[in-house]
């Protein structure tokens, strides 16, 4: 039985800290350089690193597109070399990671969203780039797009898919650069998801690795954390790792993590998982006053849309009422009215409620 309730209590601990948010916000921060040099070095070769980054995450949260609550994003106001801006030397780059293991729709019109609602607020050029950290090697979206009557929108944006570095794992291990061991943790930890050995012998194979690199004892330990909290073990195999680095690291000359350290790794992790409740205590309340608003909202953004149709073209078929009234989110509402009032005809507006007309997206 309590065996039982052991393995119970890893499989749970497992399947919280997969969620990979936590970890990559904070490896983002503090491998923002390496992270350019490894998967964006076209625009890692055009800043000026001499100039510290500028973090700028509460003025992003500001921005973020209704219904956006859960990810990982970060906006950075670096220096960018002369040459390509003629106006002024300051450039902000946002970088939008996704690490979600599902395809999600809505997400090059997400990407446009950040770009104008941050061109329009600070007037300075902006980089926008996505990583694209699902395990589908077919989903590729790199540009959003709107036309209608002539007028055409487009925001074209380099995109990083981490599926596409698993060919280069060799090289992944030779490079000195430490933001290949955040990749390879990723990839590993979708690659064993309900495999605890496998993980184990993944997470043990990479620790070894980042523990023989010439890097600082501050980016090793960086480094160790994310590994460790990312790919989040059953206790008994969780046991069985750290009692084989202990012995490797005596035995050998690997730099030492004494049991200090281990445990200033594992308090971190706790304060984050506290920081996190308390947020989302706060999220609640917010939530639980903005709900009843938005129904509301949702409500008379449906009648817009349904007066709209009534006005043009008399009758709405039933089936597209009862479509219309499942639309939860404002902003395809205000689309949808959009579509009603320049629709040549109802067949048209429900063909671009599928999803199917221009400047419209399923969700």
């Amino acid at each position: 039985m309590a065996k039982q309730k052991s393995e119970a209590a890893g499989r749970k601990r497992r399947q919280r800290r997969d969620d990979f948010d936590g970890p990559w916000q904070h490896a983002l921060e503090r491998f923002f350089e390496p992270f350019l040099a490894l998967l964006f070095p076209g625009i890692h070769a055009q800043i000026d690193w001499t100039q510290r980054p500028e973090f700028l995450d509460k003025a992003l949260q500001k921005l973020r597109p209704r219904g956006r609550r859960k990810g990982v994003d970060k906006l950075v106001r670096v220096r960018w070399l002369p040459g390509e801006l003629s106006r002024t030397g300051l450039a902000l780059v946002l970088v939008h990671v996704e690490v979600q293991a599902q395809r999600q729709a809505g997400f090059e019109r997400r990407m446009f969203v950040y770009h104008y609602r941050l061109f329009d607020r600070d007037e300075q050029p902006i980089v926008s780039l996505a990583v694209l950290a699902d395990p589908s090697p077919g989903w590729r979206p790199e540009s959003y797009t709107h036309e209608i009557g002539g007028c055409r929108l487009q925001l074209s944006f380099p995109v990083a898919k981490l599926k596409d570095l698993e060919p280069r794992w060799r090289e992944l291990e030779r490079t000195l650069n430490p933001f290949a061991v955040v990749v390879m943790a990723h990839l590993k930890t979708q690659a064993t998801q309900g495999q605890p050995e496998e993980r184990a012998h993944a997470k043990l194979a990479l620790s070894r690795m980042l523990l023989r690199r010439g890097w600082s004892r501050d980016d090793i330990l960086e480094l160790y954390r994310f590994v460790d909290w990312l790919m989040a073990l059953p206790d008994d195999l969780q046991e069985r790792h750290e009692a084989t680095l202990e012995r490797e690291q005596r035995e050998g000359d690997m730099p030492h993590l004494t049991i200090w350290e281990r445990r200033g790794i594992e308090e971190g992790k706790k304060e984050g998982k506290k920081e996190g409740k308390k947020e989302g205590k706060k999220e609640g309340k917010k939530e639980g006053k903005k709900e009843g608003k938005k129904e509301g909202q949702l409500e008379q953004a449906r009648r817009a849309v349904l007066r709209a149709l009534e006005l043009r073209f008399e009758k709405v078929p039933l089936r597209l009422k009862h479509a219309i009234g499942r639309v939860e989110e404002l902003e395809r509402l205000d689309d949808l009215h959009e579509l009603a009032i320049v629709a040549d005809s109802m067949a048209a507006f429900e063909q671009g409620l599928a999803g199917s007309a221009p400047g419209t997206k399923p969700r």
